[in-house]
């Protein structure tokens, strides 16, 4: 040990986290945090507005979170670390009060996201139970006591998990599509509803596409997650 102004190097290895998930886990982690909510609770309120024409706001809000996601991708294979956004705005910049604020524009950036898909999982659920006097409320706190106790169990248990819910999300979708296959060109794809005939295609659109494009947040959420990839650089 050295004496007083003695420069003392430190020889301790950085603390990592356990590398535990594979390439199929991600993909289904990042697959599993759009679907849900997104395309079941809010698909029909983006359909009010867009009418048949909703497959364009989908598209006008991909190419938007493409964007978004080859950005994700690169800079996560680049610095795979948990801290995600906020660790790659500190080795970018250097400034921790900039690093502070993007990590915590993310965190209020999720929980309106998180309490939209508690409150619609509640509502369902007291829908399919027969639970309707109890308040929504309580169902979505009870709800997210159970995700936060499967979260803090572990990022395995958390993976597994969210590999069955997503697939089982897929699947819904998917007898959702095989019912609707008998329609396939039955309707005017670019139909806008009657009460907005006097609004320009486009605009309707792009209005549409702000709901739409929650369909597609969750997905950034894989960088956070890059620290404990088995092979996060490919």
């Amino acid at each position: 040990m050295g004496g007083p102004g003695t420069a003392v190097e430190d020889t301790r290895e950085p603390v990592t986290l356990h590398r535990s998930i594979g390439p199929t886990q991600l993909a289904l982690y990042a697959l599993g945090s759009m679907l849900g909510s997104g395309i079941y609770g809010l698909i029909g309120q983006a359909a009010g507005q867009a009418g048949s024409a909703v497959w364009m706001s989908f598209l006008v809000a991909l190419v938007a979170a493409l964007m978004t996601a080859l950005s994700y991708a690169s800079l996560g294979s680049r610095h795979p670390r948990a801290a995600g956004a906020a660790y790659v705005t500190q080795r970018a910049y250097g400034i921790p009060l900039l690093s502070f604020t993007v990590g915590l524009a993310l965190v209020w950036s999720g929980l309106p996201s998180v309490a939209t898909q508690s409150k619609i999982f509640a509502m369902n659920f007291a829908k399919l139970t027969g639970l309707e006097a109890l308040p929504v409320s309580m169902l979505a706190i009870g709800f997210l006591m159970i995700v936060i106790g499967i979260v803090l169990r572990g990022i395995r248990e958390s993976m597994w998990v969210n590999v069955v819910c997503t697939l089982i999300e897929a699947g819904g979708l998917l007898i959702v599509i095989g019912a609707g296959m008998s329609y396939w060109g039955t309707v005017d794809y670019f139909e806008i509803p009657p009460e907005r005939a006097d609004t320009a295609l486009a605009i309707v659109v792009i209005q549409a596409s702000v709901l739409t494009f929650f369909a597609f947040i969750g997905f950034e959420d894989a960088i956070n997650v890059a620290e404990e990839c088995k092979a996060p650089q490919t």
